[in-house]
C-alpha cells in the first residue's frame, strides 16, 4: 500500500498522482480522486485550473462555482469571496461560511449577532461588553 498522493503502479511501485494528471492529489490505479487547490476535478484522469473570474477563491467544483475561499474571506452566493471586514468593519478572521470568528482589538466576537461591538470605554480589550481581559 502506497502514502497518500501515491498509487501502486503494474510493476508493484508507489507512483506520484501527478505523473497520471498534473495536480492530482489523491488517486488509485489510474483514478484521479481529489486536486490540489485552485484545481477541480474535470472527470476521472484530469484536474483543472479554477479558471473561473472570483478574487480569493481557493477551490472550485468547475470553471463556474467557487466552493472555498482563501484565509480570512467568506464565500457569498458561490459568486464571490469577500473580506471578512463585510461581515463587521473589526471582524479580522472569519469562516467560509461568513461567520466572524475574531475581532479587533477594543471589540469582542458576539457570535450570536456574528458582530463586534466595542467594549466598554474602561477596557483595552475585552471578553464581552463589561467583562475586560
Amino acid at each position: 500500500q502506497c502514502e497518500t498522493g501515491f498509487f501502486l503502479n503494474a510493476s508493484n511501485q508507489c507512483t506520484l498522482c501527478n505523473s497520471m494528471t498534473l495536480d492530482c492529489t489523491e488517486c488509485t490505479i489510474d483514478i484521479c480522486s481529489k486536486c490540489a487547490d485552485n484545481f477541480y476535478l474535470k472527470n476521472i484522469t484530469k484536474c483543472e485550473l479554477c479558471n473561473i473570474p472570483i478574487t480569493n477563491c481557493l477551490n472550485c467544483n468547475d470553471s463556474q462555482t467557487c466552493v472555498y475561499c482563501q484565509a480570512d474571506y467568506f464565500l457569498q452566493s458561490n459568486t464571490e469571496c469577500l473580506n471578512c471586514s463585510f461581515i463587521d468593519v473589526n471582524c479580522t478572521h472569519c469562516q467560509n461560511d461568513g461567520n466572524c470568528t475574531a475581532c479587533e482589538k477594543g471589540t469582542y466576537l458576539d457570535q450570536t449577532l456574528n458582530s463586534c461591538p466595542l467594549c466598554h470605554f474602561s477596557c483595552v480589550a475585552c471578553q464581552s461588553f463589561t467583562v475586560c481581559s
